[in-house]
């Protein structure tokens, strides 16, 4: 497997596999006959999940009915486990394997989201990156043992001529993202042949949201809400070019096998008031993504709720853009209804911190609130995010139990 250079405007990543930067149709990671056993069984459970659960619908049937606001026979289930925790499900809490290696090996990728789902009998597996963009913008980047990469140094944006000479870069062949393609793409194909696709959807989370991505991965926090104040121009052009990326990421997801994308975002971290430009870039994303498959926004900042009725005026979420959102740690209430007044999807999830620290008691009352409340809205779905590495099997397998069990429509 031939390695590709590195752009000299882009930075590096310090520890990346020898695959890095391989197209993906050069990639040729083979399964071996063991290991094909292996994901025929994962399969086989989770049809087995599905046949045994008493529920008279398929996940798939159930996705599509929480989409459209029909009758269902219990909220759909989304758990928002991420690549650590799918790690810890497949080496069975054995400490063998560490999340870095699912970012080093796609296929242990692959096999680490099958195996969440089959243990767990979820409702569909979330795939989430191996990586995020630091590199790209001319950041120095590392792998690290329980994370993605991350960055280290200084920030690669400070000014607007630290942006000439950028190019958006084509996933399909830009550092490790084409290994995740390959991930999603093999998992659809996986499906197909065991008939999985007929009864669950795949979700494909495409990273973080422009604004993220300029205060995480190209400007830094202090710089960019400095820069938001005083000099927005360099803000709104960080923007541009991360909601391109987020658009060519998002269409190769869509042309690996993606049923639904997420995307991480950051609303809330700043006033509505003020920003309501920056709106015009995930009103771009919405629109190009959008009427192709269900989009959703994955929000966990409590002020986001003010930020909803301009998502919805501008176009942002709404017919033929983003369908609505999953929330964390913000008033489940407050989005409930405003997402049941304005007939957008919503989903609601479990507090980390409860999943995590709380007894299994009261999982399950914070489960129930949730679902009891979220019946009001035909198109509400019950949550778990986001689980911890260290987050107690037990703990986890009692949400899920909870969230199936309150979420049933009598």
């Amino acid at each position: 497997m031939r390695r590709m250079p590195i752009l000299a405007k882009r930075g590096r990543l310090e520890g990346a596999p020898d695959w890095y930067g391989t197209p993906l149709d050069q990639l040729d990671f083979e399964w071996s006959e063991e290991e094909q056993l292996e994901l025929r069984g994962y399969c086989r459970q989770i049809h087995t999940n599905i046949a045994e659960s008493g529920d008279k619908m398929t996940p798939l049937e159930r996705w599509d009915a929480s989409l459209e606001g029909r009758d269902r026979d219990r909220l759909f289930l989304e758990a928002y486990y991420f690549n650590p925790y799918a790690v810890r499900t497949l080496d069975a809490s054995g400490k063998t394997l560490k999340p870095v290696d699912v970012c080093r090996d796609p296929k242990l990728l692959v096999k680490a989201h099958m195996a969440t789902v089959a243990r767990y009998g979820l409702d569909l597996p979330v795939l989430y990156p191996i990586s995020y963009t630091a590199e790209f913008w001319g950041a120095r980047t590392e792998m690290t043992d329980y994370g993605n990469p991350t960055l280290v140094g200084d920030y690669p944006i400070r000014s607007l001529a630290d942006l000439e000479g950028l190019e958006v870069p084509d996933p399909h062949n830009a550092g490790l993202h084409p290994g995740y393609l390959w991930a999603c793409r093999e998992i659809k194909r996986l499906f197909a042949e065991h008939g999985v696709d007929k009864v669950m959807p795949l979700s494909v989370c495409i990273g973080v949201d422009p604004l993220g991505t300029a205060l995480m991965f190209m400007m830094g926090w202090t710089e960019f809400m400095r820069a938001v104040r005083k000099d927005p121009e360099i803000c709104r052009r960080s923007m541009n070019l991360a909601t391109e990326w987020i658009i060519r990421m998002g269409q190769a997801a869509i042309d690996a096998g993606a049923d639904c994308l997420v995307m991480c975002s950051y609303a809330g971290v700043t006033p509505i008031k003020g920003n309501e430009w920056m709106l015009g870039d995930y009103v771009r994303i919405g629109k190009a993504l959008g009427p192709q498959l269900p989009c959703l926004y994955a929000l966990t900042y409590e002020k986001a709720l003010a930020w909803f009725p301009a998502m919805c005026e501008q176009g942002a979420v709404g017919s033929g853009s983003f369908r609505g959102w999953f929330c964390a740690d913000m008033d489940y209430k407050k989005a409930i209804d405003y997402s049941r007044e304005n007939d957008v999807y919503c989903c609601c999830a479990l507090p980390d911190k409860v999943l995590f620290n709380d007894p299994v008691s009261a999982i399950e009352n914070e489960t129930k609130k949730r679902c009891q409340y979220g019946k009001s809205h035909d198109k509400f779905s019950m949550g778990i995010a986001a689980v911890d590495y260290t987050t107690p099997p037990e703990n986890f397998a009692a949400a899920v139990a909870a969230a199936k069990t309150h979420g049933r429509f009598s």
